[in-house]
């Protein structure tokens, strides 16, 4: 493991798929994360970890998981007139929404 500090960022849906298959590095470096706050990945990859569940013991699992954790909503937003009204720049970034599921549990 890199001995950088851990600091706090959305993690990549990769990182997350290996730690739930127990990789012991992404195990520790997940715990790092957990130490300087929940850990905060996309509804996208959410979605990943749930079509990888292979028992309702393992979703029940993965839910206390993101009960601990801050998932993000990513929407993109297109020009209304077509892709032709403005440049790709103009349009600005992806709106990225914080999902609380402690407050309001996961989507259904």
């Amino acid at each position: 493991m890199n001995p950088a500090p851990v600091i706090r960022g959305l993690l990549d849906t990769s990182v997350l798929v290996d730690y739930r298959e127990g990789w012991p590095g992404l195990i520790l470096f997940v715990t790092a994360v957990r130490q300087t706050g929940q850990t905060e990945f996309s509804e996208l990859s959410a979605m990943t970890l749930i079509t990888r569940c292979q028992d309702p013991a393992e979703l029940a699992h993965l839910q206390v998981f993101f009960s601990l954790s801050d998932l993000f909503d990513y929407r993109l937003d297109f020009p209304k007139g077509g892709r032709n009204s403005q440049s790709d720049s103009a349009a600005g970034p992806p709106d990225r929404r914080r999902r609380d599921h402690r407050r309001h549990g996961p989507r259904s």
